[in-house]
């Protein structure tokens, strides 16, 4: 704290007494404080005397959009401060979800939603303008974020704000902000400078548009939102990609209003946050247009902002040039001019950094996009043959990304009854994420199926796929009430999960996968008896590896398909037969010869699919 700074007071009610009596000041000048993109001067007020403490101070005095509840403050010395992030009162979270309406029959169902930077960023200035009043934002350094603000979709998510004046800022004041998770560990999100009060020397643009930002191209706003980024309109604020290059590029932006990003509406903005996330975007699209691989990317901080004009009236035109570098670590850094109609420079960026998501493929971004109308997962290249009078279809999911992206998925795929179970799911993290894995691709392979043999279009998130008590899988769900059954079978192997929707309530159907590596069981001899061993031999040298794990899947698969027939305890099987044309592997399962099903043997198809070798049995 600066040397003569008033001392913290503790308890909330002369906390709360100190508040008020520096907050009648503060609404006079308010005005000044947020009359620029972030500020402009500030409206000179009247000297007023301190109001009296009221007779009974409330716990806390929400303030600005964030409804910020302070619980210290030592008035321009330091603050502490808590804000509750909901979807009821966060009204801009439903347009910043990864991942468009992933339900027809359930329409309040969302993807996840993300807190944008910028609108972190609004929050630390709120936050900070308490301990500069009388003064205008006039910029921020050094803003970094960690993590993601993700807040729950039934709940809300907890933060505390800590914030504090820095010594030797000059003629300015420079404010330190740090936003923490409310919960245990206490773990920052994101922390930032906050400069009020400065004057900034002349500046010249820093991009060039015409050397910096590439050919000339068209882009409209359609397009933009509909095929490249997945902002909901709230944040639909580029009106169309102008220019695109190596190194740049440049797009038309149109202020929004921001009546409605909060319920009810709440305070003015010292920023204008939808404004600035829009720049980020066009370096989004330059992204996503530009890059063969980590296109999808997110900000993460900045080196500086500086707010150099008022604020345009929502529908001014503003023009986005940013000059672009690609980093050998795979990060992206901008820096971003935002430029009025009458040339006016109202703001630039330096240091506009975002981290690369090089897990995400094209495809799954696609699928983000257009959950109820693009598939996530891919057709077997060669399907197992089908039986006749029974009809299947069958896909393989490559996707496994890591950090945010299984939440992601789970967002896209699950129904509401799925993701509860998936939150509970006590399972270490490798297990949670393959189980997710694996509905996600039964659920793919019944939407394939209904689609062709039904012709009914189907989303992953109305599909939900149902287990019993011995593990067996079907689809389930209001969609699919009163229809005839569908089995699924699902199998994982290295990268990718496989699975089979087939007709009927097949209670033996059953999926085996394991990748082609060296160090698979099946290439032990000691896994196979005498006569597999022979019928190995039979072989040419170069596929004798991949037929033992063909026939080690065939096995297993006929394993499970006896167990879902009601045989109790270890099921023995012995492969008895295999015809290298086909695929087919015949196995012999010992129990039903125990029961007294002489001679009962398990045909199961074999193939290779990408990197994985599969079995495929029916019973």
């Amino acid at each position: 704290p600066a040397a003569g700074a008033a001392p913290a007071q503790t308890g909330r009610a002369l906390v709360m007494a100190e508040y008020l009596r520096s907050m009648q000041q503060f609404l006079d000048l308010q005005r000044g404080l947020m009359t620029g993109l972030a500020g402009g001067a500030p409206v000179p007020a009247a000297a007023q005397p301190a109001a009296p403490p009221p007779a009974a101070p409330p716990d806390a005095l929400p303030h600005g959009p964030f409804r910020i509840e302070v619980t210290e403050l030592a008035p321009r010395s330091r603050l502490a401060g808590r804000c509750r992030v909901d979807h009821q009162v966060h009204r801009y979270l439903a347009h910043h979800t990864l991942g468009r309406q992933p339900s027809r029959i359930d329409p309040q169902l969302s993807c996840l939603a993300v807190v944008p930077l910028t609108f972190s960023i609004e929050l630390m200035a709120q936050a900070a303008a308490l301990l500069a009043p009388g003064l205008s934002l006039a910029g921020m350094r050094a803003v970094r974020g960690h993590r993601w603000l993700e807040p729950p979709e039934d709940g809300a998510l907890e933060l505390l704000i800590e914030a504090e004046r820095q010594p030797g800022a000059g003629a300015g004041v420079e404010v330190a902000v740090a936003v923490r998770d409310a919960g245990p560990g206490g773990f920052v999100f994101l922390e930032g400078r906050l400069l009020f009060g400065l004057d900034w020397p002349p500046v010249t643009p820093l991009v060039d548009p015409e050397r910096d930002c590439g050919p000339a191209l068209s882009v409209d706003q359609e397009r933009f939102y509909e095929n490249i980024l997945f902002h909901g309109p709230m944040f639909r604020a580029v009106r169309s990609l102008d220019r695109l290059g190596l190194h740049g590029a440049a797009g038309t932006l149109v202020t929004l209003p921001a009546d409605d990003l909060f319920a009810p509406p709440s305070g003015p903005f010292l920023t204008d946050p939808v404004l600035m996330d829009a720049a980020g975007q066009v370096v989004g699209g330059w992204a996503v247009e530009h890059l063969v691989s980590g296109f999808i990317m997110f900000p993460t901080g900045f080196t500086e902002l500086r707010l150099l004009a008022p604020k345009p009236a929502p529908g001014a035109v503003i023009a986005c040039n940013c000059r672009i570098t690609l980093s050998a670590s795979g990060r992206i850094t901008s820096d971003i001019d935002l430029v009025a109609e009458d040339g006016q420079l109202l703001a630039q960026i330096v240091g506009w950094e975002d981290m690369r998501l090089f897990d995400w493929s094209l495809p799954f971004y696609a699928f983000l996009l257009a959950p109820c109308q693009r598939p996530l997962a891919h057709p077997w290249q060669e399907p197992p043959p089908e039986r006749p009078g029974m009809a299947t279809a069958a896909v393989v999911v490559r996707e496994n990304g890591g950090g945010i992206w299984p939440r992601v998925l789970a967002g896209l795929v699950l129904s509401r009854v799925e993701r509860a179970r998936f939150a509970g799911l006590g399972l270490p993290e490798r297990q949670r994420r393959r189980w997710l894995l694996g509905r996600a691709a039964a659920k793919e392979a019944v939407r394939l199926f209904l689609g062709q043999h039904h012709g009914q279009a189907a989303c992953d998130a109305d599909i939900e796929i149902v287990e019993d008590e011995g593990g067996r899988l079907a689809a389930g769900g209001v969609l699919l009430a009163g229809q005839p059954a569908i089995a699924v079978a699902v199998a994982g192997s290295g990268e990718q999960m496989l699975a089979v929707a087939a007709a009927g309530a097949l209670a033996g159907l059953a999926l085996a996968a394991a990748a082609l590596v060296d160090d698979h069981p099946a290439l032990d001899d000691q896994a196979w008896t005498a006569a597999e061993l022979a019928l190995l031999a039979e072989l040419a040298e170069g596929r004798q590896a991949e037929w033992r794990l063909r026939l080690w899947c065939a096995r297993e698969a006929a394993k499970q398909a006896a167990s879902g027939q009601g045989l109790a305890g270890p099921v023995p099987v012995l492969v008895r037969g295999m015809d290298r044309t086909t695929g087919q592997v015949a196995v012999a399962v010992a129990a039903a010869v125990a029961a007294g099903q002489e001679g009962m043997a398990v045909s199961v198809a074999t193939g290779r699919e990408g990197d994985a070798v599969y079995g495929l049995a029916v019973w």
